[in-house]
């Protein structure tokens, strides 16, 4: 049986190497090395089986053994980096065997590989419906939901990974980001303080805490929970951000402006950033600088419609409208949609 089993193994391996086999073939191929390998393994451990007798050496696999084989092929062809036929080898594996929960999960993550979110979902769910219903899995198939802006689906699917593994911060973490686009603050509250009490030193939920805080003016508590954000990573510039909106709205504008001279240039580019900047400098009678500080971002950024309004703006508004009508122009080349009407505001 040994004996005629590897000259077919060889000529369908010369065959594969050539590319002269469909994928039915590849898959039949990989199934038999398995079964070859397992009366291999079968035989050396017995005695020889009796002619009178009529036993053979057992061949079939299950498909759980056919699912290992597969998948060890498959995995060559990943580190290779051929995701495409490493998916189309499990497309027609799971057509066969559709029940297998590696299969469904190797070829989510090959499509995500391929940046086919919405085909990853559909594989993810489907290992979730074979089971079982893992933390990892419901969090992969969440973030594939989130990236094709099922929104409501990836609540479902966080929600589910946080309860299948309670001591994880990183599920309740994504979990209020759903929770907060879908207007559930008080839910992505207690979401979040899950996340400090499971890992203290989250920067990001405690800067989100913080944002919430600011939303809801409660600017101490704004202020306390990103300086606990900020002393994780001062150098992050959204918190440095969400610092200075709650010392402008308390009033204090030139604190908010040495919180916002740490920014990067990049940063201090940035529309939300230089607009705070100037609104800062315009509170403190420093109307010229504020207006200067927009001008210089769109001119550092030429290629930014926002930027070029929000200069039009300021410029409009300081009386100069001659650079203003520049600004606005620039904009509306740009595409944006309120540069046409700042224009017939300036007129000719």
């Amino acid at each position: 049986m040994m004996n005629r089993s590897e000259p077919d193994n060889k000529v369908q391996d010369r065959q594969l190497r050539a590319g002269k086999v469909n994928l039915a073939t590849l898959i039949a191929a990989l199934v038999l090395l398995a079964a070859v390998l397992l009366s291999v393994l079968t035989i050396s451990g017995r005695p020889e089986p009796s002619v009178a007798s009529g036993a053979l050496p057992q061949q079939m696999i299950s498909p759980a053994e056919a699912t290992e084989a597969i998948l060890v092929s498959v995995q060559q062809l990943v580190r290779a980096g051929d995701h495409g036929q490493a998916a189309a080898i499990l497309e027609e594996a799971v057509r066969t065997y559709a029940d297998q929960q590696g299969l469904r999960i190797a070829l989510a993550e090959t499509y995500v590989a391929l940046n086919r979110s919405g085909d990853a979902y559909e594989q993810f769910l489907a290992a979730l419906t074979i089971g079982p219903r893992d933390a990892s899995t419901e969090f992969a198939a969440g973030t594939m939901a989130r990236m094709n802006n099922r929104f409501d689906l990836a609540l479902e699917h966080y929600s589910a990974a946080q309860n299948a593994e309670k001591s994880n911060p990183t599920y309740p973490l994504y979990l209020a980001q759903m929770q907060r686009k879908l207007d559930l603050t008080e839910d992505a509250k207690v979401s979040l303080l899950r996340v400090v009490a499971l890992q203290p030193e989250n920067a990001i939920a405690w800067g989100t805490l913080a944002d919430i805080a600011l939303a809801e003016n409660k600017i101490d508590l704004a202020l306390q929970h990103v300086a606990r954000a900020r002393e994780l990573e001062p150098r992050v510039g959204a918190w440095r951000l969400i610092e200075a909106r709650a010392l402008k709205r308390q009033g204090k504008p030139e604190q908010a402006l040495l919180v916002l001279d740490g920014l990067s240039d990049l940063d201090r580019q940035q529309l939300h950033n230089v607009r705070l900047i100037a609104e800062c400098n315009a509170m403190l009678g420093n109307r010229q600088e504020a207006v200067a500080c927009v001008v210089d971002a769109s001119r550092a950024r030429p290629g930014d419609a926002d930027l070029a309004l929000e200069a039009a703006i300021w410029l409009y508004n300081a009386g100069d409208k001659d650079a203003a009508r520049t600004f606005a122009t620039r904009a509306y080349t740009l595409g944006s949609d309120s540069a046409s009407s700042l224009l017939e505001q300036i007129g000719k």
